[in-house]
């Protein structure tokens, strides 16, 4: 994805093919003890940070912008039923056309996403898998890793707010198609919030604490 490309103004069409990730992008990790388990990756993998605040980790120990996130809770997950250490597992995908075709594929079928964010490096699709499983499907923002990492770590936007900015699925699929140009798309906050309240990633009867991320009520 070049800068010219990022630019173009064109109108698209949308198939609902069939598309699958490029690769596995990271992890997020639940806990209560963020600098023991930061240092343990780092001695394990080899991990570096790119971003931490009070609550978050993000490290990588390759070009991509994380590998594993580390999420300080504040309490233990076995304290919320069905709660698991493991956030959600990301997968990446080739571009902002292959998640768009995901989403008006799986949508048809009847699978829709428990949350759709712009994370600012990334726009994301979270799904729920039938055992409560958590998939994120993104698209990198970014025409190169190096600025997707740079964002995070030197971004006022992102440390002012890693978790980023809701956005309605279906807004984003209408000016796809109708050509805004993806660098506008990619912007935070420029997509209407969702129609509903979506369930996030932890859905009914759970944390409202985690149910709203980092967010207070």
């Amino acid at each position: 994805m070049s800068n010219a490309e990022l630019a173009e103004q064109k109108t698209r069409t949308l198939t609902g093919a069939k598309v699958s990730p490029a690769y596995m992008a990271h992890v997020v990790l639940r806990t209560t003890q963020k600098d023991a388990m930061a240092e343990w990756y780092s001695k394990v993998l080899g991990t570096e940070p790119v971003f931490e605040n009070e609550e978050l980790v993000f490290a990588t120990f390759d070009d991509e912008h994380h590998r594993i996130v580390i999420y300080d809770i504040g309490f233990e997950t076995s304290d919320v039923p069905g709660l698991s250490p493991v956030d959600h597992i990301a997968y990446t995908m080739s571009s902002l056309e292959d998640i768009l075709n995901c989403y008006v594929r799986l949508k048809r079928e009847g699978i829709e996403p428990v949350w759709p964010i712009n994370h600012g490096p990334s726009i994301s699709l979270y799904y729920r898998d039938p055992d409560g499983n958590h998939i994120e499907l993104q698209a990198d923002t970014f025409p190169t890793m190096a600025e997707c990492k740079a964002y995070l770590a030197q971004s006022p936007e992102f440390k002012a707010d890693p978790i980023g900015d809701e956005f309605d699925a279906d807004a984003l699929v209408e000016r796809y198609e109708a050509g805004t140009p993806l660098i506008e798309l990619f912007k935070r906050g420029t997509l209407p919030p969702p129609k509903t309240e979506p369930p996030r990633t932890l859905g009914p009867d759970r944390s409202a604490a985690v149910l709203k991320m980092t967010r207070p009520l």
